[in-house]
């Protein structure tokens, strides 16, 4: 009846496009047409009416039956393209895609404008601030041992501990977190 092939048929009735009779030996196609319409790619609309257009030169020499052309109209419950009807299942999964390839994109521009870091290369960066601090604190008392044995005032001690302990942790500031802070 449309000139298909018997394997294109096949492919339709596969996927859920062709919509039959309750008893499922005829075709419906007006109902098919309308979810044929809901389900095409809306990308190929230029090769659908470069067809038509030759379908239209083709069968130039053959008359419409007026009834056949009424019933060729599409319905309009089959127009929904919801997910739920077979037929939006298409519409559906490509706007899922383009969402998805869109919030990758969206993920990359952050990168680039630093919004966004790796979260491993985050890890390795902290794990080695985190040792460097740890070094530099463990050298402490190596540092100091030697004046605080020969220091009998324990107020004394207290206080060069303390000034030991400052200067270290400001030479940790200037020397490792500021740098690592201001790298990208």
């Amino acid at each position: 009846m449309r000139g298909w092939n018997r394997s294109y048929v096949a492919k339709l009735l596969k996927e859920e496009r062709l919509v039959l009779s309750p008893d499922g030996t005829l075709v419906d196609w007006a109902a098919t047409d309308a979810l044929l319409g809901v389900t095409s790619d809306p990308s190929k609309k230029g090769v659908q009416d470069r067809w038509a257009d030759h379908r239209r030169d083709r069968d130039v020499g053959v008359e419409l039956d007026p009834a056949k052309a009424r019933a060729n109209e599409p319905r309009d419950e089959l127009a929904d393209s919801s997910p739920g009807i077979s037929g939006g299942r298409y519409h559906y999964w490509r706007e899922k895609r383009e969402m998805e390839l869109a919030l990758v994109a969206e993920r990359e521009r952050r990168k680039l404008d630093n919004e966004l870091v790796d979260a491993n290369d985050m890890r390795l960066a902290t794990e080695q601030l985190a040792r460097q601090v740890r070094d530099r604190l463990l050298a402490l008392p190596e540092r100091v041992h030697l004046q605080v044995a020969f220091e009998s005032d324990p107020l004394k001690v207290l206080q060069m501990l303390e000034n030991e302990m400052r200067d270290c942790l400001k030479q940790i500031s200037t020397t490792v977190i500021v740098p690592a802070r201001s790298i990208h």
